[in-house]
C-alpha cells in the first residue's frame, strides 16, 4: 500500500512535489504490473489465495498467454522488464513459479504453478495469505524521502549489469602490469543467472586471467557462501541443502552446510547445522590451526522470546528477529559429522534500558562491552529481522581471539576464545573490544562514525591489526552517517574505502576501550577513485604489499600498491554477485 506522497517528504522538498508525485505514479504503475500474475490467480480478488484458486492457477494463467505459444514471456507476464530488472524478484508468487530464474514461465513452470505455489503455504492451511506471499512488492518507505535518487535508481541498476559476460575486460587487465602480485585469483559466488543459489562454483584463474581450476558444486550455494583454499590442498567452503525458497524466511545468506572439498569436487566431510524456523549457518567460517571450524549461525526469535530480552522495537511482518552465536565445530573425518566444542552466545551479553523489569537491564554507556539489543530497533523489513548481520570472521591463533563483523552496527568486534564455553556465557565473554560506531554504545555521534557495512574483516597476520572493506552503504557525502537515506547507500556520491587498522592492544592482550583504532593504511579515503560496492565485496593485503579487492555489485577486481597505485582493474565475466576474491601464491602448499 503506498501512503499519501506527504508521508515521506521531508522539509525543504515542496519544489519537487511534481517530480515526487510522477515518481510516485510510476512506482503505483509498477506496482501494478508486478501484481499481475496474483491478480489473475486470486479469481475473487480477495487478497488471498484459496485451494481452488491454487489448484486452478495453471488455467488462470494461460489466459495471460497472448500469442498462444504455451508460455508467459515477461511482457504477458508483467508488462516487460522494468526500471530494475531484479525487481520482479519481489513479487514471491511470480519467483515461486519461474523455477529457473529466467523470467520466461515456460509451459512446464505454468502447469507445475500449483504445486510450486503450495510451497508458500507455510501453516499448511491451504490457502496463501497476504503474509506469506511476502516480501510485497514496491520499494522500502525511505525510497520516497529522495526524489532524486529514486530517479537514478534505473542508472545505478544498468550499471550494475553493464559488463562483458564472455571475457574479461578492463583498462587494466591481469598480466599486463609486472607490478602486480603474480598469484592465482581465487574467487566465489558467481551465478548463471540473476536468480540466488545458481552458484557455478569456485574458480581459479592464473596470472594472465586464464581460468586454470574449477571446483563444481554439488548443493545449493546461497547468496553469501564462502570458500578458502587449505594447505593441505583441500576447499573448505559453505553451501546449503536447502533450496532458496526453503531457506526464504532465513535473512540472506543463510547456508547450513560446511564441507570439505578434495582437487576433483568430491565431497570429504560435510556438516550440516540449519533447522528451518530455528537456527541456520549463514556467510563465513574460519579454519583453526587445530583442524576447527568456527562458524556463525543466525537464531530465530519470536516477538515475545525477543521482548523478554528487553527488545522494544518493532516486529517484522514475518515475525521473527534474529540474533547469532558462534560455534567451534570439530569434524569427524573418520566417522563423519561434527562436534559442538564451544560456543558464544550474542544473547548472553545483552543489555537494555528500556524496561527494568527485565533481563539485562542497565547503563549501556557504562558498559562498552555489552551488547544494546535495541541498538536496531531501526526499520527491521530492511534487514529481514536482523540485530547484527555477522557477516565475516576470523581467528587469531597468537591472541586466541575471535574477530566478528556486524554489519547492522557497522562494528567488529573482538571476543575471547581463550575461556571455556561456560565463561563465554558470562562476564568474560562480553566484547574485548569494538570499533566502527561509538554511537551503538553511546560513546560517540555519527560524527565519530568510520565504519559503514562493512565486510571481510579479517586479521592481518601482525598482532593486533584488521583489515577491512568498507561499504559505505548510509553514509552522506561528508563522510558522517545518514540513516535516513536509501539502505544500500547512496545513489550519488557514495564510495566504499578500505581500511588497516591496529587495534589498542596491549601486552596482556586486554584492549582499551578508551581509544580508537589507528588507521595504518587508508584506500579511497578522499573518495576520489570510482570505488563503491554497497554489499559484500573483500580486500586482502598480498605478500609483496599490494591490496586486492574486488567491487561485488558488478565484480570489478582492482589491485594497488601500498602507494595505491593501479596496477589491475577489470571486470571478471561471471554473472552475479561475487562475494570475494583472494591471490593464492605460486608456492602456497594446496596448489603442490
Amino acid at each position: 500500500m503506498l501512503l499519501p506522497l506527504a508521508h515521506y517528504a521531508s522539509p525543504g522538498l515542496s519544489q519537487q512535489i511534481s517530480s515526487q508525485q510522477q515518481l510516485q505514479q510510476q512506482m503505483q504503475r509498477i506496482n501494478e504490473r508486478m501484481s499481475r500474475l496474483r491478480r489473475v490467480i486470486d479469481t475473487n480478488q480477495d487478497g488471498l489465495l484459496s485451494a481452488p484458486e491454487i489448484d486452478s492457477a495453471a488455467t488462470s494463467l494461460a489466459r495471460l498467454d497472448g500469442n498462444r505459444d504455451g508460455q508467459l514471456s515477461a511482457e504477458e507476464s508483467h508488462g516487460g522488464k522494468f526500471p530494475e530488472p531484479e525487481r520482479i524478484r519481489l513479487d514471491w508468487v511470480f519467483n515461486f513459479i519461474d523455477e529457473d530464474g529466467d523470467i520466461l514461465l515456460s509451459a512446464s513452470e505454468i502447469a507445475n504453478a500449483p504445486a510450486a505455489l503450495r510451497q508458500l503455504d507455510e501453516n499448511q492451511d491451504g490457502e496463501i495469505s497476504a503474509a506469506e506471499m511476502l516480501p510485497a512488492p514496491g520499494p522500502p518507505p525511505a525510497f520516497f524521502g529522495n526524489p532524486p535518487q529514486m530517479a537514478r535508481i534505473p542508472l545505478w541498476s544498468s550499471k550494475m549489469r553493464d559488463r562483458n559476460y564472455n571475457s574479461i575486460n578492463g583498462p587494466i587487465l591481469p598480466g599486463k602490469d609486472k607490478r602486480a602480485y603474480p598469484g592465482y585469483s581465487f574467487y566465489f559466488g558467481s551465478y548463471t543467472t540473476d536468480r540466488i543459489q545458481v552458484q557455478e562454483g569456485v574458480f581459479l584463474r592464473d596470472p594472465q586471467g586464464r581460468i586454470v581450476h574449477r571446483w563444481h558444486n554439488n548443493l545449493q550455494t546461497p547468496d553469501g557462501t564462502t570458500a578458502y583454499l587449505l594447505d593441505n590442498g583441500q576447499l573448505l567452503r559453505t553451501a546449503a541443502h536447502y533450496n532458496w525458497k526453503q531457506l526464504k524466511r532465513f535473512p540472506l545468506g543463510a547456508n547450513g552446510v560446511i564441507e570439505l572439498v578434495d582437487w576433483d569436487s568430491n565431497v570429504l566431510w560435510s556438516f550440516d547445522y540449519c533447522q528451518l524456523g530455528g537456527y541456520c549457518l549463514h556467510h563465513d567460517v574460519a579454519a583453526m590451526p587445530n583442524g576447527n571450524i568456527l562458524a556463525i549461525v543466525f537464531d530465530q526469535m519470536t516477538y515475545a522470546e525477543a521482548a523478554a530480552l528487553g527488545w522494544a522495537g518493532t516486529i517484522t511482518k514475518s515475525g521473527s528477529l534474529y540474533s547469532e552465536r558462534i560455534i567451534e565445530v570439530k569434524p569427524d573425518l573418520v566417522s563423519g559429522g561434527a562436534s559442538i566444542v564451544w560456543q558464544w552466545d550474542s544473547r548472553d551479553h545483552f543489555i537494555q534500558d528500556r524496561n527494568p523489569d527485565l533481563g539485562g537491564y542497565g547503563d549501556v554507556a557504562a558498559n562498552p562491552g555489552k551488547i544494546d539489543v535495541n541498538f536496531a530497533a531501526i526499520p527491521m523489513e530492511a534487514i529481514s529481522g536482523q540485530l547484527f548481520h555477522f557477516n565475516a570472521i576470523d581467528y587469531s591463533a597468537e591472541l586466541d581471539q575471535i574477530l566478528i563483523s556486524s554489519a547492522v552496527n557497522s562494528e567488529v568486534w573482538v571476543i575471547d576464545h581463550a575461556i571455556s564455553r561456560e565463561q563465554a556465557r558470562g562476564p568474560a565473554g562480553d566484547l574485548l573490544y569494538r570499533y566502527g560506531n561509538p554511537a551503538v554504545y553511546r560513546a560517540g555521534g555519527k560524527d565519530e562514525q568510520t565504519l559503514f557495512w562493512q565486510h571481510d574483516a579479517h586479521w592481518t597476520g601482525k598482532r593486533g591489526e584488521i583489515q577491512l572493506f568498507n561499504n559505505g552503504a548510509k553514509r552522506g557525502r561528508d563522510g558522517r552517517a545518514n540513516p535516513g537515506e536509501l539502505f544500500l547507500g547512496l545513489l550519488d556520491g557514495a564510495y566504499s574505502d578500505v581500511l588497516r587498522l591496529q587495534l589498542p592492544i596491549v601486552a596482556d592482550g586486554s584492549y582499551d576501550f578508551a581509544k580508537p583504532a589507528e588507521i595504518t593504511w587508508h584506500y579511497n579515503a578522499d573518495a576520489s577513485e570510482n570505488l563503491y560496492s554497497p554489499f559484500m565485496s573483500s580486500a586482502r593485503t598480498l605478500p609483496n604489499g599490494n591490496v586486492l579487492m574486488i567491487q561485488s555489485y558488478n565484480n570489478r577486481v582492482v589491485e594497488v600498491t601500498d602507494q595505491g597505485e593501479k596496477v589491475e582493474d577489470y571486470q571478471l565475466p561471471e554473472a552475479g554477485h561475487l562475494f570475494r576474491i583472494y591471490k593464492i601464491p605460486r608456492e602456497h602448499p594446496g596448489l603442490a
